[in-house]
């Protein structure tokens, strides 16, 4: 009998040797003061993907709602005075209506003051508020 538990004993033993082993995993030691750069660059990269997929679906969001708003005004008035109505909706030459390089070239061919300032009433952007004095200097 003693020779069987000399046996269990050693049995136990090495289970527990065993369970140590699995539990001490073997890994690179990282050295005092560095950190690991890796696992931060992955964050902000999973960061920067789910930002960008927010603004992805603003942008899907905000074109299905003009499409809509769009869909809605279109539908036609009832009767009356039609012809009047058309030339109410009929949308004028404005520079808002062109890409930017689009509208300076078409700044740029105008032929009187009073079309270059009807063209560009109330726009904002630099590009085309900078060729403005150009396109009128060149008029006279």
């Amino acid at each position: 009998m003693a020779k069987k538990k000399s046996k269990k004993k050693e049995r136990k033993k090495e289970d527990l040797k065993k369970k140590k082993l699995i539990k001490l995993k073997p890994g690179k030691k990282k050295e005092a003061g560095k950190k690991d750069g890796k696992k931060k660059e992955s964050k902000k990269k999973e960061s920067k993907k789910k930002d960008s997929k927010k603004k992805e679906r603003k942008k899907k969001a905000k074109k299905l709602a003009t499409k809509e708003s769009a869909a809605t005004f279109s539908a036609p008035p009832p009767a009356a005075n039609v012809s009047a109505r058309k030339v109410e909706t009929e949308e004028k030459d404005h520079s808002s209506n062109y890409n930017v390089e689009n509208a300076v070239k078409k700044l740029r061919t105008l032929k009187s003051r009073e079309e270059i300032m009807a063209f560009t009433n109330g726009e904002k952007r630099v590009t085309i508020t900078r060729d403005i004095p150009v396109a009128l200097n060149r008029l006279s």
